[in-house]
């Protein structure tokens, strides 16, 4: 039988997740755990592109649970914060959630440069790998 294909981004995925420690989730939420909490991975893989696509669904959920996100832009390291910390800066930066298709895809985006130099050593608990 032929292995269904994985797409470059859940490749990408499962590699930043296991590396920071943590356990791939095989579907529908979260992208995975490290350490019991959830966590989810934002990457910018198009030349050029300066933001993060943020879900409002999951968002709350990774800040009720004390969750991660693992933010990836090609060719720089990972960088590991924590959503609540996120949430600050989205509140900080009065960012608006915004509605696409249907009324359950609400997002809102993390800029590039929402992310001052030298920020993940500023944040408690967040590393770069």
């Amino acid at each position: 039988m032929k292995k269904a294909a994985t797409s470059w981004h859940t490749r990408q995925e499962k590699n930043l997740i296991q590396r920071w420690g943590g356990k791939p989730n095989g579907g529908g939420g979260p992208d995975g755990s490290i350490s019991g909490r959830p966590v989810e991975v934002r990457s910018i893989k198009k030349p050029g592109a300066n933001r993060f696509r943020l879900m409002k669904t999951t968002h709350d959920e990774l800040v009720k649970k004390n969750g991660w996100y693992i933010f990836k832009v090609r060719g720089q390291a990972s960088t590991k914060v924590s959503a609540r910390d996120v949430e600050s800066i989205l509140k900080e930066k009065k960012r608006k959630w915004y509605r696409d298709r249907k009324p359950a895809y609400r997002h809102t985006f993390l800029y590039t440069h929402d992310r001052p130099a030298g920020w993940w050593r500023r944040i408690k608990n967040s590393k770069r790998r």
